[in-house]
């Protein structure tokens, strides 16, 4: 790089020892400590943050991103290193406290690292509790590369891209780690070849899944009948995430709540082989799709501007797909419940599911709750069963595909 290279060597403090010559482990950090002995910098070099410098705020060990500059003293010493973390919640509180570098560098995340103190033992074994020094640095080290130990749990963000190397996994899970890190396939790229037998699972995680599984009552069948509801928050974004998704798997019917379609003349573009798509669609924000299995059944729609329900008359059963806006006026309660009753058809067992915009625990008295609670709908069962009146599930706000 063709920029200014400067050097930084960790000061250590000790009342004991004038001179302290601390050990080096492989990375060039001071043993059993987050920072290098002599940190060498540039601007437009990639670092890493290798301290929890301020958790709440994002600044993890770990953190990626890009040396803009450095701010100096009086006294021309360099006293920050301007950083431009890749990910853009991180020193965001911070970046908003500390305008003057968010002017200095427009555009950028533009966030002020200083040095820290971390405790430090003369010991060899280095879990010496006595800790009889200071290392002075910044807790930053180059990372134009990083391990899969290092990237575990993060994102990398768009437009930022990824280059994995699955030749090198020695371990289990480890080549899952490495290529489901980026947002999106096409952040990916697979340096020289692509070697399947490296992606493989942990046998120990694979057994405690299973157990997990054996004894979870989500993975039992309660009904003949199997319905999927999610709130999917725009077809267009996330109808692909749903095709792939396995939760769909096996369905007799799958309930969309804010699809976000303007007219209902898509069911080429968002079929779903060997179902039949019923879309209820209004404006951005708002509408609801519910595919069944191909067959025998009814179908009927009210679309309101606050509220869209589709009735669908199954075999064994009748469902009810709605969404209810969160902008929807007390005042169109009323008009809700009465289309609701219209609706439905309690000769047969029906099962209600959808988002309404009504917290359960904090307004459990809401009169839509309560007319449920009326006509004997068990409300978020976790154990149905054919014995039992009718269900209503509501979706929480978030949705999965998000």
């Amino acid at each position: 790089m063709d920029t200014e290279e400067l050097s930084f060597d960790a000061i250590i403090i000790s009342e004991k020892q004038k001179n302290v010559n601390p050990m080096i482990d492989s990375s060039g950090a001071i043993k059993n400590t987050p920072l290098q002995k002599n940190l060498k910098l540039k601007v437009g070099c990639k670092i890493m943050l290798t301290f929890n410098v301020d958790t709440a705020d994002c600044l993890t060990n770990g953190a990626f991103g890009e040396v803009l500059g450095f701010h100096r003293s009086k006294q021309n010493l360099v006293t920050k290193v301007i950083i431009n973390f890749f990910n853009e919640d991180c020193g965001k509180k911070n970046r908003e406290c500390d305008i003057i570098f968010k002017h200095q560098y427009p555009g950028q995340n533009a966030t002020p690292i200083d040095r820290i103190k971390f405790p430090y033992s003369f010991s060899r074994k280095g879990n010496c509790v006595a800790k009889n020094a200071k290392v002075i640095q910044f807790p930053l080290r180059l990372a134009f590369g990083a391990t899969s130990h290092k990237v575990q749990g993060q994102t990398v963000y768009k437009p930022n891209s990824l280059a994995v190397d699955l030749l090198s996994v020695r371990e289990a899970a480890q080549g899952y780690v490495r290529i489901s890190r980026p947002e999106s396939l096409k952040q990916l790229f697979i340096l020289d070849s692509l070697p399947t037998e490296k992606i493989y699972p942990s046998t120990i995680a694979m057994k405690g899944t299973k157990r997990l599984k054996d004894v979870s009552l989500n993975g039992k069948r309660f009904f003949e009948q199997f319905v999927v509801s999610c709130n999917i928050r725009s077809m267009n974004n996330h109808f692909q995430d749903l095709i792939s998704s396995p939760l769909i798997v096996g369905a007799n019917a799958i309930c969309l709540q804010e699809t976000w379609l303007l007219k209902d003349d898509y069911q080429d573009k968002f079929s779903l082989p060997g179902y039949s798509a019923n879309l209820n669609s209004l404006q951005h924000g708002r509408g609801i799709a519910t595919y069944v299995l191909e067959g025998d059944h009814t179908v009927h729609h009210i679309k309101r501007k606050e509220y869209q329900f589709t009735m669908v008359e199954l075999i064994g059963f009748n469902l009810l797909n709605i969404y209810r806006s969160s902008s929807s006026a007390s005042s169109s309660v009323n008009y809700f419940m009465e289309d609701l009753l219209t609706a439905l058809n309690l000769d047969k067992k029906t099962i209600i599911v959808g988002h309404l915009n009504i917290c359960s625990m904090s307004d459990k008295n809401h009169p839509i709750l309560e007319l449920f609670s009326q006509l004997r709908f068990i409300h978020n069962v976790k154990q149905p069963s054919l014995t039992m009146p009718h269900i209503f599930v509501q979706m929480i706000p978030s949705n999965i595909f998000k």
